[in-house]
């Protein structure tokens, strides 16, 4: 008995499956254009300073350790067109810094759309 039990086929548990591949920090923010982030970042503001959750924008500043004239400029990009802010956030155009300024200072946003174009 002792030698049959030895040479029994033991039932062995499968090796549970791996995990599918998770995407990785650096990979999720590789995908996020820093235009999208600033501007989700700007949306963001905007509520807290809605909700009463910070006072100003002088405190977002001081929140972020980030100077004041930076957070208007951060403000500035949601002076955009909806359609131009939809394209930024779904990564259908990535904009540089320099550029989203130039749009944001134009009031229409049929201007803004045909600066973009250019």
């Amino acid at each position: 008995m002792k030698l049959r039990a030895k040479f029994e086929r033991q039932a062995v548990a499968a090796p549970a499956p791996k995990p599918a591949a998770e995407i990785t920090e650096s990979e999720r923010d590789a995908t996020v254009t820093p235009a999208a982030r600033n501007l989700a970042l700007a949306h963001y503001l905007s509520r807290m300073v809605e909700r009463g959750l910070i006072a100003d924008y002088t405190q977002a500043a001081r929140m972020l350790g980030v100077s004041q004239p930076r957070v208007t400029h951060l403000m500035s990009l949601l002076l955009l067109s909806p359609a131009i802010q939809e394209e930024i956030l779904f990564g259908r155009i990535a904009p540089g810094d320099k550029e989203l300024r130039r749009m944001a200072r134009v009031a229409e946003w049929r201007e803004q759309a045909s600066l973009r174009a250019r």
